[in-house]
């Protein structure tokens, strides 16, 4: 099915979400304002920004890091981290990943802690996004292909009103991470 949220819904219920978690003001919350290095946001707030997102878009949230993946499937840490900071390998799965971090945000060398300082509201749109772009093909209740967001906020199908569900973050991260390290191998050779 398609998803049916463009980017500019998703950034809006980030920033609908930030507004209520953080208490600000809805001017604070640009689209590309980095939530802890410029709003301030701690742990416990990201907790609440997952928890509702989640809630409102029926989506599961990633409970592991791109980073995370990347390591599972390499087999070998040392190609995702140099005396703990990230290598050019590490740095492009981030550009890569859902999140698509800008270069601007992101670059090896980096404390993996930093990755998280400087994530804006559009990275974790792109993440929803991302998560949103698997849902299933068909509607398991009346085999159509559209879907549509429901007055709750969550994706259905357009036919039936069926509620939809997209594979879980960590599922839709793992199955992109072979692609982008792909990807960095060609670059590479190419080189």
């Amino acid at each position: 099915m398609n998803n049916p949220f463009a980017e500019a819904d998703l950034i809006a219920v980030v920033q609908r979400t930030l507004v209520s978690v953080l208490g600000c003001t809805p001017d604070e919350v640009a689209a590309d304002v980095a939530i802890a290095n410029e709003l301030d946001a701690d742990s416990l707030d990201f907790v609440e920004l997952r928890f509702n997102l989640e809630k409102q878009l029926g989506i599961v949230l990633p409970q592991k890091s791109v980073l995370d993946h990347l390591v599972v499937v390499l087999g070998d840490e040392s190609q995702v981290y140099a005396r703990g900071r990230l290598t050019e390998l590490a740095a492009h799965a981030l550009r890569e990943s859902f999140f698509a971090y800008s270069s601007d945000q992101v670059s090896a060398g980096m404390l993996p802690h930093e990755v998280m300082g400087c994530a804006t509201v559009r990275n974790w749109a792109n993440l929803c996004k991302g998560i949103l772009d698997g849902l299933p093909a068909r509607c398991a209740d009346c085999g159509q292909e559209q879907a549509e967001i429901s007055p709750s906020g969550k994706p259905v199908c357009a036919a039936c009103g069926a509620p939809q569900k997209p594979r879980t973050g960590d599922d839709a991260v793992a199955a992109s991470i072979p692609g982008i390290v792909s990807r960095w191998m060609e670059s590479r050779v190419a080189a």
